[in-house]
Order: C-alpha cells, then sequence, then structure tokens
C-alpha cells in the first residue's frame, strides 16, 4: 500500500520474453521415502561385533549393542568425524512395531522410554555428543536372544544436480 494505492510489484521475467525458446528445470536433491521396509538383518545379543550391514549402497557399521528394559541400544560407528546422524535409514522391529500399535498401555510405556531417553525419535541413528566416534540408535524390542531389524529408507537425500530443458515453442 502506497499513498492510499495498493501496488503490484512486477519483476522482468523470461516467461513473458517472446524470443525465448526454452527454460531449464534444475533438480539438485530429492528425498526419497518408503512405504515399505526394504531390507533386513538378524542381530544376535550375543554374536560378534561389529556388524557391517550393507543397505542402499551403504555399509552400516554396528560396534555394540546391548538390551535395557523396553528398547535396544545400538552403537553405529560415525561415517566422518563431524556426522550427526545417519541419514535416510529408519530401523525398527516390525512384530514389536505392529504391537505397539494395538496396544495402548504399551505405546504409552514406549513414549515415556523415550522422553526418559531425551531422543527425538526411536529408530534414527543420531548424536548429541559431537565428539563421540558413534551415533546412538534406540529401537523399541521385547528381551530376546536374536532379533530382525527391519530397514526402510525415509527421507532419504539423493543428489540428482541436474538441468533438465523445457521447450517453450
Amino acid at each position: 500500500m502506497e499513498d492510499g494505492k495498493m501496488q503490484l510489484p512486477f519483476s522482468s521475467s523470461v516467461f513473458f520474453d517472446t524470443e525465448v525458446k526454452e527454460l531449464y528445470l534444475h533438480i539438485g536433491m530429492v528425498q526419497v521415502s518408503e512405504r515399505e521396509p526394504s531390507g533386513s538383518f538378524e542381530l544376535s545379543m550375543n554374536g560378534t561385533f561389529p556388524l557391517t550391514v550393507r543397505y542402499k549402497n551403504k555399509d552400516i557399521v554396528i560396534e555394540k549393542a546391548r538390551y535395557h528394559d523396553g528398547y535396544l541400544h545400538l552403537k553405529v560407528k560415525k561415517g566422518a568425524p563431524h556426522q550427526d546422524r545417519l541419514e535416510g535409514v529408519y530401523f525398527f522391529i516390525k512384530e514389536y512395531n505392529d504391537q505397539i500399535s494395538q496396544n495402548d498401555q504399551l505405546m504409552e510405556k514406549v513414549n515415556r522410554l523415550r522422553e526418559e531417553l531425551n531422543i527425538t525419535g526411536f529408530g534414527t541413528a543420531i548424536t548429541s555428543e559431537s565428539s563421540s566416534p558413534y551415533l546412538d540408535l534406540y529401537i523399541p524390542a521385547s528381551k530376546q536372544d536374536k532379533y530382525t531389524i527391519s530397514l526402510q529408507r525415509v527421507y532419504d537425500p539423493i543428489v540428482i544436480n541436474k538441468d533438465y530443458p523445457i521447450s517453450l515453442k
């Protein structure tokens, strides 16, 4: 609003230039998520560590695994010293997640655990200590000797960095 009048700013654009024959769409990065898990691995609490898991052309190295009341705590080796999270991968135990979704008391217990651990969520490998060589991964679980852990792509960043021409004529 200027001098009691509404103004609509206009910027010159190639969209209005009749001489322009093509434009380019640049795609830098996309994030890919899956509806269903696309991988899994077996974790034995009595197994040897480190355990290397290959998923989507990435090696995930699990250095340690411990069970606590209601969850697994895995130590995942960082890929780089400054890494603060493992991008694009969600870890879970399908059978236990199904139980959680059908049992309100179990869901409340899991939510209390998350708050006690002071984590944003289960299933993602993160660290709050930048000096630590590990990422912490917490997965809701019941106590067992062996686990089948499912892996699912969630917001996995894929670098495209390409220009695509769009013909205007």
